[in-house]
């Protein structure tokens, strides 16, 4: 299955460190994930990236291994495991592995699809085809669909998730619980949301308003999504801030008629398109509030109407 990458290119704005569950060990397992929401299409979706390093790699190996009695995983063997094993763990919510952020994951399949069960594209299965007791790291990538949650605070990157190829390959709980105190957990998550849909995040996340939607770089922690909410909404905000706008132009303009080229004049207009300039850059920030920026908005308006006027002495 293939998806069309939504606003790809914002993605690239996340340079921020990979958050990181600290341990003593020689396995690392680090979780690249986005999630692309189009509303309007209903397109809820996105990618899942696993990492895996050190005896945590070796372990998985061996498990896919025995479970297909062969010493050397090759790419049929690499792709039953994918299409057999980890998409029904993923799919059908096994362990809670079936969740990132606020979308319930329904449908998920290798990033470059497969052809009659057998992947596409080694690439997503990098590292796992070979010899079962090789150290190498391995790669695991995930596309992705959904279904929201909305109005519940779910974790951004469920910890269950890191897991998912492990709960796979028949690994008991016993070890998984192993793995979670002794693994070096790392991830990285992007959303970005096209639509009239809103987020409620913690405070300090990295995000922005973008006219028709909004993005966000979260790595842990806690998002609520609301599919409606007009005093959010990043679209609405939007068009509050233009009609504000415009109508600041409209004061200036109809003041400034009397005073072409004079100083009044410069004055009057550098002011009016300086209140805009810093509107939008409030805007842009998602750490303030749609309600406060309405009341910003409506305070700015009534603020330039007698500053105008001071400035043109009227």
């Amino acid at each position: 299955m293939r998806w069309v990458t939504v606003l790809g290119l914002l993605l690239a704005i996340t340079a921020l460190m990979p958050f990181s569950y600290a341990a003593n060990s020689s396995s690392t397992i680090t979780l690249e994930t986005d999630l692309q929401i189009l509303e309007f299409s209903d397109i809820y979706g996105g990618h899942i990236t696993w990492v895996i390093t050190g005896d945590a790699a070796q372990e998985l190996r061996k498990a896919i291994g025995q479970e297909y009695g062969v010493w050397n995983i090759d790419l049929a063997t690499a792709s039953h495991y994918f299409k057999q094993k980890l998409e029904p763990v993923i799919e059908k919510n096994e362990h809670g592995c079936g969740y990132l952020s606020f979308v319930r994951i329904t449908r998920a399949d290798p990033l470059h699809d497969d052809t009659q069960g057998i992947l596409n594209d080694p690439t997503d299965v990098q590292g796992l085809i070979g010899d079962v007791n090789s150290t190498a790291p391995i790669t695991l990538k995930m596309i992705i669909a959904g279904t929201p949650v909305e109005g519940k605070s779910m974790p951004v990157v469920p910890i269950q998730l890191y897991f998912a190829p492990f709960y796979a390959a028949g690994f008991n709980d016993t070890f998984i619980d192993k793995l979670k105190s002794t693994a070096i957990l790392k991830s990285t998550h992007n959303e970005i949301i096209a639509g009239l849909g809103s987020f409620s995040l913690p405070s300090g996340t990295l995000g922005a308003r973008i006219i028709v939607g909004e993005f966000f770089q979260l790595n842990s922690g806690n998002v609520v999504y609301y599919k409606m909410n007009p005093l959010e909404s990043p679209l609405i905000l939007f068009i509050a801030f233009a009609a504000i706008s415009y109508f600041i132009k409209k004061r200036n303009d109809k003041l400034r008629e009397e005073f072409k080229g004079t100083l009044m004049e410069k004055k009057g207009t550098k002011f009016a398109n300086g209140i805009k300039i810093v509107l939008f850059v409030l805007y842009l920030l998602v750490l303030i509030p749609g309600p406060i920026y309405i009341i910003i908005l409506a305070a700015s308006y009534i603020g330039s109407w007698f500053i105008l006027g001071r400035i043109y002495r009227r």
